[in-house]
């Protein structure tokens, strides 16, 4: 996005064309909000101060605290301070303002913490907390003046890669869940937990789409982890299929109007629960990785933006039209990402892919689906 509205002629044709408004769909930085204020265009997004707020890892494990929310047991301290939690085992340690898997790490003893200390000037400040054993989820709260609804569950997913044990995993998708794979003791407990964090963000005027991570533990239990108060990597799918994914509201013209035309807030906003559904589609993110085998990526083949067809295990070029994704369950809409350096060095995005089947098993592993499009997509030309 930051290249975009840099380097190219967005804002002029914007102007030409009579749009003073643009709807952003990533993360929204300062230097965005500048260039906005530059050209006269305002951004359709949830204000600024609010993501820095929620996305902090610091300042919103103290806001789970304050309200009672589980999570794990946490600390917050300074490099090159060891947390007092690594005596107890297994710790995550986040940096405060990262996000992605940026700025997530995980140790099991002095030695990886004195490794980690290497990367980080004292005192940067830094979240530790106890590392759960269970199943990592993400769920989608939509907040509004009248609604506060819940998505289903969707899990995330890691590639798989032996140079990583025990290190920063690499994130690789979402897979939506059909509810009924979800126990009744867990539906019980989401509701509890996500529709509080609704009615709280709800109260301090947040309007969007607040992404939450958090774990499932063996014994149904939930601990939150994270949220990420903007558009996701599921959104897309939670706009087109809203019926499925969000007891029928229509968030996105909800989401547009409300933040060009704020209105009052509702006293009493109809909570919608976790909802009945048997959607499966998913998110893939196509990913480089040139630093773990210690040699450029070379990009030699391109590919066009567009609808797909995976049919009997053959890909084909349907339409650039990205909308008729959602018309057919065996289409997928690739969209790569362009790199003005063919030659890569660094853990680079490749493309994303979502799709409307599922493209990762029960253990959130590759299924074969999901292997036959990697596999096509062979931007260093290897096969």
């Amino acid at each position: 996005m930051e290249e975009i509205l840099q380097h190219s002629d967005i804002a002029p044709l914007m102007h030409h064309n009579k749009i003073d408004a643009l709807l952003m769909t990533g993360k929204c930085l300062s230097s965005h909000h500048r260039w906005a204020v530059e050209h006269s265009i305002r951004l359709i997004v949830t204000p600024l101060e609010q993501q820095q707020y929620f996305e902090n890892k610091i300042t919103f494990d103290r806001y789970l605290d304050e309200h009672h929310i589980p999570k794990p047991a946490s600390e917050i301290g300074k490099f090159p301070t060891a947390p007092a939690l690594l005596d107890c085992g297994k710790t995550v340690i986040q940096i405060a303002d990262s996000w992605g898997g940026e700025g997530t790490f995980f140790i099991q003893n002095e030695t990886e913490w004195n490794d980690l200390c290497q990367q980080f000037p004292s005192p940067t400040s830094y979240l530790a907390r106890s590392f759960i054993h269970g199943i990592s989820y993400g769920i989608t709260v939509f907040i509004c003046a009248d609604h506060i609804a819940l998505s289903p569950l969707r899990s995330q997913c890691f590639y798989d890669l032996p140079q990583l044990i025990d290190k920063t995993p690499i994130f690789a998708g979402i897979q939506w869940i059909p509810s009924q794979k979800i126990t009744a003791k867990a539906k019980t407990n989401l509701n509890q937990v996500f529709q509080t964090l609704g009615q709280l963000m709800h109260q301090s005027g947040y309007r969007g789409y607040a992404n939450f991570d958090f774990i499932i533990s063996e014994k149904q239990e939930i601990y939150l982890i994270e949220c990420n108060a903007r558009f996701s990597a599921a959104v897309t799918q939670i706009i087109h299929f809203p019926h499925e994914l969000l007891s029928g509201v229509n968030s996105l013209p909800i989401f547009i109007n409300e933040q060009l035309d704020p209105k009052p807030y509702a006293r009493n906003p109809t909570i919608h629960p976790f909802p009945s559904s048997s959607y499966e589609g998913a998110f893939l993110q196509i990913q480089a990785f040139p630093h773990l085998t210690q040699s450029p990526f070379v990009v030699r083949n391109l590919y066009p933006t567009g609808i797909c067809r995976l049919l009997v295990g053959q890909i084909n070029f349907i339409d650039p039209n990205i909308s008729k994704l959602f018309t057919e369950k065996d289409f997928f809409v690739f969209s790569p990402f362009s790199h003005i350096n063919p030659i890569l060095t660094n853990l680079t995005m490749m493309a994303n892919i979502i799709s409307n089947f599922p493209l990762f098993d029960d253990n959130t592993r590759f299924n074969t689906d999901a292997k036959t499009i990697l596999s096509y997509f062979d931007f260093a030309g290897t096969s």
